[in-house]
């Protein structure tokens, strides 16, 4: 999945696609706080990429925690090479 030009920092736009994956399962955020232990507002906020409201390994975590769940690995492999300063 490609990400829209409004946003020059990526070509991937993680939450968008996590978003739309939790959507497409038919998926609440409160049933992927219970699965994945990240509460609902986090989660709220890794789809809206919010990414400062938490500190960097914090988000990170949650984000590739909240990507294996709904089994985007390969999407948030690829959104942390396209964003090597975010990453690490």
């Amino acid at each position: 999945m490609s990400g829209e030009a409004g946003n020059p920092h990526t070509g991937l736009e993680i939450g968008r696609t996590l978003r739309l994956a939790r959507e497409k399962r038919g998926l609440s955020l409160q049933q992927v706080e219970e699965a994945t232990k990240i509460r609902t507002r986090y989660l709220r906020d890794l789809e809206n990429e919010n990414f400062d409201v938490l500190p960097a390994v914090y988000m990170l975590g949650s984000l590739k925690t909240y990507a294996e769940h709904l089994g985007y690995v390969e999407e948030y492999n690829q959104w942390c090479s396209e964003n090597e300063g975010r990453c690490g």
